[in-house]
C-alpha cells in the first residue's frame, strides 16, 4: 500500500519502490522513473532528489509534440516559420531541415540533445565538403528552432552555445576582363535570349530579379528600372519532388530599389519591347524565363564563343567592379546591387577596391611627393 502523497509502495518482493515524472511523450503522456529499496527511508530520500531534479522538466507543456528533435522541428516550422517568412525562405528551410538535420539528430530526444552530439553532427556536415557558410545557415536555423524550444520550456538549457563552426571564407570576386566583357556582350546582342545577360551587365540586378522584371517596372523617359519582385523555382513537398515558380515581393527593404540605365540600354530594351508580346522582359512567348532557363541559355552562350568557365552571378560582379573602377563611392554601389549595408559591399570588393586604392596613392605622389624627397 502507498504512503498517501509520497508514491511509494511496499512491493511483494519486500522492497520499497517509489516513482517520479521524468517527462512526457510526443503525445503528452507521462514517463515515470522509478527508484528501488530495502529501506522505505532510502527510497524516500531518493526520490526527493529525483524529484528535485526533474522538476524544471516537468513543466513540459503537454499539447506541444516535442518528444524528438525531428518533431519539434516539425511543429517549429509549422507553427511558428510558416506563418513570418516568405514561400521561398520557408522553402529554404524546411530542405535544410529535411537533408542535414533530420538524417542526423533527428531521433534524438529534444531534451537530451547535448553540445557533443551537435558537435559530431556538425562535423560530419564538415566531412560532406559543405560549404562553411552552408553549414553555418544550416546551425543558425537549428538555433533558432533550440532558442524557441527553450523560451517555450521544452527544454532548460541550450546546447548550441559553444559549438564549433567552420569560419565563413570571404568570397573571392572575379569580374570579367574587359576583353571578356565585350566578346559576350557581342554574342548576348546578337540573341533575344542574351538579353538577361546585357541587363546584369548594365544594371547589376540578381537573376530572379532580371527573371521577374516587367515592363511596367521600366521608365523609359527617365531611364529607371524599379525592382520590385524577384522570381524562384521552390519545391512544395518536402522530399523536393514537386516545385512551383513562384514570384514574390523583393526580400529586403534595400533590395527594392531604383536602378538607372545608360542610353545604350534603353534603345536595346525598346527594340526588345517592339518584338515583345509578354509583359515580362526577359521571356518565352508569353511567360517569364526563370533563373534555370536563363542560366541554361546563358550556357549555351558562352560555350560557343569559348568562355565555358564564366556563371552568370560573375555578371553583376562585373558591373559592381567596372563602377568601382570609374571611382563610384561604396554607398552609391551598395544602393545599386540592393546590399543590406555598405560594410558588406566593402567586405565582397574588397580586391576591387584595392586597384583604387594604388590609383589614389599614385596621384598622391605625381602630385604632393617632389624629387628632392627622395634620397
Amino acid at each position: 500500500m502507498a504512503r498517501r502523497g509520497e508514491n511509494i509502495y511496499k512491493r511483494k518482493d519486500g522492497r520499497w519502490e517509489g516513482r517520479y515524472i521524468k517527462g512526457r511523450k510526443q503525445n503528452g503522456k507521462i514517463i515515470y522513473g522509478y527508484v528501488y529499496h530495502q529501506k522505505y527511508s532510502s527510497v524516500k530520500q531518493q526520490l526527493i532528489q529525483f524529484k528535485a531534479l526533474h522538476q524544471d522538466q516537468n513543466r513540459l507543456l503537454p499539447h506541444i509534440n516535442a518528444d524528438t528533435v525531428g518533431s519539434w522541428l516539425g511543429n517549429w516550422l509549422d507553427s511558428e516559420v510558416r506563418k513570418r517568412v516568405k514561400t521561398s525562405t520557408f522553402a529554404s528551410y524546411q530542405y535544410k531541415i529535411n537533408h542535414y538535420i533530420l538524417p542526423y539528430i533527428g531521433e534524438e530526444s529534444i531534451q537530451k540533445v547535448s553540445e557533443d552530439s551537435l558537435q559530431r553532427w556538425i562535423d560530419l556536415l564538415i566531412e560532406q565538403k559543405l560549404s562553411s557558410a552552408t553549414i553555418k545557415l544550416i546551425v543558425q536555423i537549428f538555433r533558432m528552432a533550440i532558442k524557441s524550444a527553450q523560451k517555450k520550456q521544452i527544454i532548460l538549457t541550450d546546447p548550441t552555445k559553444n559549438l564549433f563552426i567552420p569560419k565563413v571564407k570571404k568570397r573571392k570576386i572575379h569580374a570579367l576582363s574587359i576583353k571578356e566583357q565585350k566578346k559576350i556582350e557581342e554574342a548576348a546582342s546578337k540573341t533575344i535570349t542574351g538579353a538577361s545577360i546585357l541587363i546584369s551587365l548594365y544594371t547589376g540586378l540578381r537573376i530572379g530579379e532580371i527573371s521577374a522584371l516587367q515592363w511596367s517596372d521600366i521608365d523609359f523617359s527617365r531611364q529607371l528600372i524599379y525592382v520590385q519582385r524577384t522570381l524562384q523555382r521552390i519545391p512544395l513537398r518536402k522530399n523536393g519532388s514537386e516545385t512551383q515558380l513562384v514570384i514574390q515581393e523583393a526580400k529586403t527593404v534595400e533590395s527594392e530599389r531604383i536602378v538607372p540605365f545608360s542610353g545604350r540600354l534603353k534603345k536595346y530594351l525598346l527594340d526588345l519591347k517592339g518584338k515583345s508580346r509578354s509583359p515580362f522582359v526577359v521571356a518565352t512567348k508569353i511567360k517569364a524565363l526563370e533563373p534555370r532557363s536563363i542560366t541554361y541559355h546563358f550556357r549555351k552562350i558562352i560555350e560557343k564563343i569559348g568562355l565555358s568557365h564564366l556563371h552568370f552571378h560573375q555578371l553583376r560582379h562585373t558591373f559592381a567592379t567596372r563602377a568601382l573602377e570609374l571611382g563610384g563611392d561604396i554607398a552609391s554601389i551598395s544602393a545599386l546591387l540592393g546590399h543590406h549595408s555598405s560594410k558588406f559591399t566593402l567586405d565582397v570588393y574588397t580586391d576591387s577596391l584595392l586597384h583604387q586604392r594604388e590609383k589614389i596613392s599614385k596621384k598622391i605622389e605625381k602630385k604632393y611627393f617632389y624629387s628632392s624627397i627622395v634620397t
